[in-house]
C-alpha cells in the first residue's frame, strides 16, 4: 500500500478514536471531549457547543489540524458566536472582537441576514447611556473626528473610535448600514458675507488652473472619474475674497465658486 494512503489510513483510524472515546483532554475544566466538540482557536475565541484547544496545545498544530481534522472557525461559526454573544450578558469589548473578525472575513450581504435582529451595537444615547442595539434602532456611524465632536450628547451614535469603524467596515456595509455614517448624512456649507473681489489673486489662480486640475486628477482619479466637469468647472471659476478684520489688522482670504 503506497505510504500516503497508510498515512491517511492512520489519521482516520486515530480520528475516529479520539471522536469515540473522547480522548481531547480539557485541563482548565478538568474534563474530555471528542473532536466533533473542538475547533482550533486561541481562548479569545468563543464559539457555540465548541471548545477552543489552540492555546493548549499550541505546539501540535499539525496533529490536531492536519492529522485529526479539527477545524478552524469559519464565518459561519463566528455569526452563530455574535448571535450567543447578543443573547446573554457579555461584555461590549467581546462583541467587538467577534464583529472584527467577522470583518476580516468580508461577508456578503446574505451572510449576514440572521443578525439583523441581534443586538450587537454598542449604542451611545444623547444621555450619556451605552445599551446594545440591533440595526432597527436609530444610531449615527462616526467616521470623522470633527463630527463627532459637534454632535456628542445631541444624537444616538454607535460607541466606537474611529479605528473600530474603519476595522468593522467590511462588516457594517453588507448590513446596510452604509447611510447611516455621517460623512454620508451631513452636508457642510460655507457662506462668506461681506468683502471684496480679489481680482489679482483670482486670475493668478486662474492661470494655473488647468496644472491643478491634472495634479487632482492624478491624485484622486476615482472621485475625479465621476465628478470631472465640477472639479474642472471648480477650478476655472474659483474667485478670492478679502475680508479685512479691523481688530487683528489683517486679511483673510476666502475662495468661492460660481
Amino acid at each position: 500500500m503506497p505510504v500516503h494512503l497508510t498515512q491517511q489510513l492512520i489519521c482516520k483510524t486515530a480520528s475516529n478514536d479520539f471522536e469515540r472515546y473522547a480522548l481531547i483532554y480539557h485541563p482548565l475544566q478538568e474534563s474530555w471531549h471528542p473532536l466533533s466538540s473542538c475547533v482550533w482557536a486561541d481562548d479569545s475565541t468563543r464559539i457555540p457547543q465548541k471548545f477552543s484547544i489552540a492555546t493548549l496545545y499550541s505546539r501540535l498544530e499539525d496533529f490536531f489540524v492536519e492529522g485529526l481534522r479539527v477545524p478552524k472557525p469559519n464565518l459561519n461559526m463566528h455569526i452563530q458566536a455574535l448571535k450567543e454573544l447578543a443573547n446573554g450578558n457579555t461584555a461590549i469589548e467581546e462583541i467587538k472582537d467577534t464583529i472584527r473578525k467577522i470583518s476580516l472575513m468580508e461577508p456578503s450581504r446574505d451572510a449576514l441576514v440572521d443578525l439583523h435582529t441581534s443586538k450587537i451595537f454598542p449604542v451611545k444615547f444623547p444621555d450619556g447611556r451605552i445599551r446594545l442595539e440591533s440595526i432597527r434602532t436609530d444610531f449615527a456611524i462616526i467616521d470623522r473626528f470633527e463630527y463627532g465632536v459637534a454632535f456628542e450628547g445631541k444624537v444616538s451614535v454607535l460607541n466606537c473610535t474611529l479605528e473600530e469603524v474603519q476595522e468593522y467596515r467590511s462588516f457594517l456595509l453588507p448590513l446596510g448600514l452604509g447611510g447611516r455614517y455621517m460623512s454620508k448624512i451631513i452636508e457642510e456649507k460655507s457662506m462668506v458675507t461681506g468683502g471684496d473681489l480679489h481680482p489679482r489673486l483670482s486670475n493668478e489662480f486662474r492661470r494655473k488652473a488647468y496644472a491643478l486640475f491634472r495634479y487632482a486628477y492624478r491624485a484622486f482619479s476615482n472621485i475625479m472619474l465621476q465628478h470631472t466637469t465640477n472639479f474642472a468647472n471648480y477650478f476655472i471659476d474659483v474667485r478670492f475674497i478679502s475680508i479685512a478684520r479691523k481688530r487683528r489688522k489683517e486679511t483673510v482670504l476666502y475662495t468661492t465658486c460660481c
